[in-house]
């Protein structure tokens, strides 16, 4: 089981590697809280929250999302 800093390091590279392959405004399908899928598009860069997730906004959603609820379309 991966210590906490390994989780934080692991969420940091998936950060870095959305944002190098997706700018903001890629359109992606969100899986909200809900259970329903939205397409929608990105309005931030991905990043780690306080929580040491990843992270990113999207338009025309309140709050933000944990990065892996998105897939790029």
């Amino acid at each position: 089981m991966a210590t906490i800093k390994q989780k934080q390091k692991i969420g940091a590279l998936e950060v870095e590697n959305w944002n190098l392959k997706h700018p903001v405004g890629t359109q992606v399908k969100l899986k909200k809280d809900d259970g329903t899928e939205q397409i929608t598009r990105t309005r931030s860069e991905a990043y780690m929250c306080s929580a040491g997730v990843p992270v990113c906004f999207f338009e025309d959603v309140s709050g933000y999302y944990l990065l892996d609820r998105a897939e790029a379309l």
